[in-house]
């Protein structure tokens, strides 16, 4: 990892931007750090369990002693069309449209193409969990949640118990992980919780398994998408129209956010003089779908970049040339009218070309690929351009409230929640530079408050809190988005049954999954006058990164595919998300491929559905 080094003459006293250890690394690592289920059973306490259904969009007829929540998780309801061979979903909640200038394009090139990302679970290493405290007296109760939604989790249980919101207090210390995973889908637990404790008067707990947990919360939304580019010979990009649709699942949640959010991104990094995207939210019945993070990004950049791949293949083009060429430039508009400022994307392009090697190590991919017949190297550099903050604006706001007591010791509460990223390493190290300036001058303590980031970037950092933890969160996110991409993929039976309910079934990556030549860097000298100490979004933007390793992988695919004389090296092939090993195998097509048959006859059930 490489950082930058504060500045020389900074105070020892100023700890920002200093790499500080986490402040509970050490009590996770030895197991002293208290997680919700970690907290003392008490005396009466009793523990819920939730019944799911096994069937879907039921009718519940029997009455039961205690109503608990019910989740309803299986079939899916589906409409196959033979002429276009693909699934489309009889109820569609919303239909968002984004539309620019629709000019005659004149003389181009157009490619249709279809792919398909898969949904992906969040694995978060503690599972969903409430202890719900009834206080005796007026419906007031506390609550013990593993959320990252307190506002949601106190407005749902004030709401089903009838009581004003001021009666419920919910406490967040940590997270055991969420990733998005834990913004609104926890008020299936603690909801149904709440009320448990309401009508028994006595403590509740419920703590989720692993099977339980991956059945009924959701995840990341699966998405289609049907495109249309138009470009011409040189590379150079004139027009798209790119048609998404998303498994919302049963309910809408933060579907309809999600989708605008992968059409903010359907450009990605390039500039396209004529665009067109529309979203479609498909309702299943499915678990709800939900918050991961990217939000819809990842799904959005990852369409963009593989019509892109098309593109460079169809011209004959290095693809890195081709994403080059048609690359935003500073101070222009995106397809949503926001002018790019302080954009430092090519230099981000340049500077990882040159420490890379790139153009040396693809010779050299070059050279491996003639001389080996039965082992293919790939290798792609991918750009981001990721929009950070609620697209609600008024969301994007945080506060803070400093307690400094008699004995010099100081009380930091703010509207984050501790996750596993280090947000109260980097709240204290913000916070008590401000308190130190304001006992040398006659500052308020205003100063020491927390904020959130604001600003659009790349994953490339300027002097921000805590360098260290950054270049971790890069990593991490990385290491998640290598999962997405090439591991993680979520299997249902016909009747819509998960059958990945584990980690027996569901591969997330491991400890040999990470590269181990990984080198992480932050942009120098890269201000944000925006921001508080030129902070930057660094959890989500770096997880995409990590399509780089798929389209590497259709790069070598590819090189396999042109050894033999009836392929041609310029033939489209496709290749769904994610790229498990079965697929690539698949895609490769040899004299081994044609053995294995991967068609499913008319009159054959199919053991396993995409949705």
């Amino acid at each position: 990892m490489l950082f930058q080094e504060v500045p020389k003459g900074q105070s020892e006293e100023d700890m920002v931007g200093r790499p500080l250890p986490h402040l509970g690394a050490s009590m996770q690592a030895c197991g002293e750090a208290v997680y919700c289920d970690d907290i003392p059973r008490y005396q009466n306490e009793l523990s819920l369990r939730l019944v799911t259904s096994t069937r879907a969009h039921a009718k519940i007829k029997t009455r039961l002693l205690i109503r608990l929540l019910v989740e309803l998780s299986s079939t899916l309801v589906w409409c196959i069309t033979k002429s276009l061979g693909t699934w489309q979903v009889h109820s569609l909640l919303k239909q968002t449209h984004l539309l620019c200038n629709q000019d005659s394009l004149g003389s181009h090139i157009a490619s249709p193409g279809e792919f398909y990302i898969g949904g992906q679970e969040h694995f978060y290493l503690e599972t969903h969990c409430t202890i719900a405290v009834p206080k005796g007296e007026a419906g007031e109760m506390e609550l013990f949640v593993s959320t990252q939604n307190t506002m949601k989790t106190q407005a749902f249980a004030a709401k089903v118990l009838g009581v004003p919101a001021n009666r419920i207090l919910v406490r967040v210390k940590r997270l055991g992980g969420g990733f998005g995973g834990k913004e609104t889908r926890s008020t299936v637990v603690s909801t149904a919780v709440a009320l448990a404790a309401y009508k028994t008067g006595c403590p509740v707990r419920c703590m989720l398994d692993r099977d339980e947990d991956m059945l009924i919360t959701g995840g990341r939304h699966p998405f289609l998408a049907r495109y249309k580019v138009g470009f011409m010979k040189t590379g150079r990009i004139v027009a798209l129209e790119v048609d998404h649709y998303s498994n919302a699942g049963n309910t809408l949640d933060l579907s309809e956010a999600i989708m605008d959010r992968a059409l903010f991104h359907m450009d990605n990094c390039y500039k396209i003089p004529n665009i067109r995207g529309t979203g479609r939210l498909c309702k299943t019945n499915l678990p709800s779908n939900t918050a991961f993070r990217g939000f819809g990004g990842p799904q959005g950049m990852l369409i963009a970049e593989q019509w892109m791949s098309e593109v460079a293949v169809t011209c004959g083009l290095p693809a890195e040339e081709v994403r080059r060429k048609n690359m935003y430039k500073e101070g222009d508009l995106t397809h949503f009218n926001q002018k790019l400022e302080g954009f430092t994307l090519t230099r981000c392009w340049d500077e990882c070309l040159a420490s890379s090697q790139y153009h040396a190590r693809k010779s050299e991919i070059d050279k491996f690929n003639k001389e080996n017949c039965w082992k293919k190297r790939g290798l792609c550099i991918v750009p981001t351009k990721f929009g950070i903050s609620f697209t609600v604006s008024f969301l994007n706001q945080a506060g803070a409230l400093i307690h400094v007591y008699t004995d010099g010791s100081v009380l930091l509460t703010h509207g984050g929640t501790e996750m596993g990223q280090g947000l109260h390493t980097k709240m204290v190290q913000v916070s008590s530079l401000g308190l130190w300036e304001s006992s040398l001058t006659p500052r308020c303590l205003y100063e020491g408050r927390c904020c959130v980031k604001l600003s659009s970037g790349t994953y490339q950092k300027p002097k921000q809190a805590q360098q260290s933890l950054s270049a971790l969160q890069v990593e991490g996110a990385f290491v998640q988005g290598l999962g997405l991409f090439t591991l993680e993929e979520l299997q249902y039976s016909p009747e819509g049954s998960l059958y990945t309910r584990g980690p027996s079934t569901y591969k997330i990556p491991a400890f040999g999954s990470i590269p181990i030549e990984f080198r992480v860097s932050l942009l120098r000298d890269s201000p944000n006058k925006k921001a508080i100490y030129a902070s930057k979004a660094i959890g989500e933007p770096p997880l995409f990164l990590a399509s780089s390793i798929f389209f590497a992988i259709k790069d070598a695919i590819r090189a396999a595919r042109a050894q033999h004389s009836d392929n041609n090296i310029k033939e489209l092939f496709r290749l769904d998300s994610p790229a498990t090993p079965e697929k690539i195998r698949n895609a490769c097509v040899d004299k081994f491929t044609t053995l294995c048959v991967t068609g499913v006859p008319e009159n054959c059930k199919a053991w396993s559905l995409r949705v």
